[in-house]
């Protein structure tokens, strides 16, 4: 770039807000003075224009050049961020999962110490023992209000969080409907399904479609 272009470009800038501050508008040939003065401003605006686009676009493509090298670097990270997000939400459900069979076996074990102590009971009572009857209904009572514990221990990492969301997936294109609720999903919308799952927590019914929870996780920088 011309450099003294550049500086006669500002002094005639200042030049041009100088005579606006100054003007007054008294009279029709005022008026018209300043209509001129007006078309040069537009004028002069156009060569400051001008003179600034061959640098913006050169800058224009400096940065996107940039951007492309940023992308090429970042795009490794963001396929390994990926990869690792995948693995600890698949943990995660394999922990739920395993915590979910621990709760239904306790809860299994109740339900028969449970019923073996209520048969306990009826047959104590048969045999004239009514203390030991009333022994016997009173635990399978209290073994029947006990909550099941899990014992699985939660993950955690820090810096890493994570929720859960309802989500959508199609198990069968064909059988999907056109509307549902209002809402046009023909062609298959999975975006709309996703929020249709959210909405109502996995509990509406789609043909074709299957509602299910996942984990996001999250990760902030030291």
């Amino acid at each position: 770039m011309d450099n003294l272009e550049n500086k006669e470009l500002q002094q005639e800038t200042s030049l041009v807000v100088v005579k606006a501050n100054e003007l007054k508008i008294t009279s029709n040939q005022d008026y018209e003075v300043a209509g001129n003065m007006l078309v040069e401003l537009k004028t002069f605006a156009k060569k400051v224009t001008d003179y600034w686009a061959e640098p913006k676009k050169s800058a224009h493509k400096a940065w996107k050049d940039i951007c492309a090298k940023e992308k090429a670097m970042l795009e490794p990270l963001n396929k390994a961020e990926r990869l690792i997000k995948g693995k600890m939400a698949e943990y995660q459900r394999e922990q739920e999962a395993k915590e979910r069979a621990i709760r239904e076996e306790m809860e299994r074990r109740k339900r028969e110490e449970a019923e073996r102590l209520l048969k306990e009971a009826q047959e104590r009572e048969a045999a004239g023992d009514m203390l030991g009857a009333d022994l016997a209904l009173a635990q399978a009572e209290l073994v029947e209000s006990a909550a099941p514990v899990a014992t699985i221990q939660q993950a955690s990492a820090a810096g890493v969080s994570s929720r859960k969301v309802w989500k959508a997936r199609v198990v069968d294109e064909s059988l999907v409907p056109i509307e549902v609720a209002g809402v046009v999903i023909r062609p298959v919308d999975l975006s709309a399904l996703n929020n249709l799952a959210k909405a109502t927590k996995g509990k509406a019914k789609i043909p074709g479609v299957e509602f299910y929870e996942d984990y996001i996780m999250s990760a902030r920088g030291r």
